[in-house]
């Protein structure tokens, strides 16, 4: 487990998912040695308690893309695979922000992953980066929809099936022999919801559990 100085940023993102440029990381996480500058960094606001459970180290991490359609949208659900733990984005794909974020990390053949732990005062961040696996979305599909519009509702309905995902029977299956133990997740807070957050339409996605593996 890494930790470092905290990102100099906006203080609010600390409750979200996001994507931040590698280049706003000052120092530069080890880990990303040989990246471009310009690759997201997708992030993950926790606790601290719940970052002492996380093995960013761990080697054999890896990351999905999956889409998930429900009866009122589709949406892009992120997994990452890390140890004992699952940690979840859900995305806005009518989010032009989000494909350019998918095809940077294709070029550079990973993700970089930033775990943003505070409690109080207290704050560190953990770093992890995994290799990106061949994924190719039809880029544009959804952006002029009007019924994707950036809304309150919308946002619930992300959060609502944010925590449907957490809650799933299988969160106790087992991973490359390894038991599932912890899942975290967030909605991802791109550009376009920025203007929600900031009025405070948008409320803190982070969802946590832990999924006691059954005897």
């Amino acid at each position: 487990m890494n930790d470092a100085t905290m990102f100099d940023g906006i203080d609010e993102l600390f409750q979200f998912g996001t994507l931040l440029p590698l280049w706003t990381f000052k120092p530069r996480p080890e880990q990303t040695s040989g990246l471009p500058d310009s690759t997201p960094v997708l992030t993950c606001a926790l606790t601290n308690k719940e970052a002492d459970c996380l093995e960013t180290e761990h080697s054999d991490s890896y990351i999905t893309f999956e889409w998930v359609e429900t009866d009122d949208f589709i949406s892009l659900n992120i997994c990452l695979y890390l140890g004992y733990t699952r940690v979840y984005w859900v995305v806005d794909i009518s989010d032009p922000e989000v494909y350019e974020a998918i095809e940077l990390w294709k070029r550079a053949g990973k993700v970089p992953i930033a775990f943003f732990a505070r409690d109080g005062e207290v704050r560190r961040q953990l770093y992890h980066v995994a290799r990106m696996p061949p994924f190719n979305p039809e880029v544009g599909t959804y952006w002029s929809d009007p019924c994707h519009e950036p809304t309150a509702r919308r946002w619930e309905a992300m959060t609502v099936l944010l925590n449907a995902w957490l809650r799933l029977p299988y969160i106790t299956e087992v991973i490359v022999g390894t038991p599932l133990r912890h899942a975290l997740g967030n909605v991802l807070l791109t550009k376009r919801w920025e203007r929600l957050a900031n009025e405070g339409i948008v409320a803190n996605s982070r969802k946590a559990m832990r999924a006691e593996i059954p005897d």
